[in-house]
């Protein structure tokens, strides 16, 4: 029920609903927050929406190669002002062949721990 709903069907009590209002505001959340427990998918569905809208402008890039973070590598370190690209391997596995591309592009600054 919002905050007009509620001041019409109370309309002589004191703690009349507000638009904005701090005790309107807090409602707001603590609404936002039950709905949330009660559907974990709002999460889930927030962050598609941001993969989407993501994906949408990343399209639009233009380059020779265009790589997606989690293709590449594991970590991205800095160290003494310099990026390093960090690919961690089980013992016997190889670089997939975006890999090997991209560190043929980067050359040193892109290394392989093997574990």
């Amino acid at each position: 029920m919002g905050a007009k709903a509620k001041n019409r069907l109370y309309p002589n009590k004191e703690w009349q609903f507000k638009k904005g209002s701090e005790r309107a505001r807090q409602c707001a959340i603590k609404g936002f927050a039950a709905r949330i427990d009660k559907n974990p998918n709002t999460q889930s569905e927030a962050g598609k929406k941001s993969r989407l809208f993501e994906n949408r402008i990343a399209d639009s890039l233009q380059g020779d190669h265009i790589f997606k973070p989690n293709e590449i590598c594991d970590r991205i370190v800095v160290r003494n002002g310099e990026v390093f690209f960090v690919e961690i391997k089980q013992s016997g596995r190889e670089l997939t062949e975006k890999q090997k591309l991209f560190k043929d592009i980067v050359g040193e600054k892109y290394q392989v721990v093997h574990s």
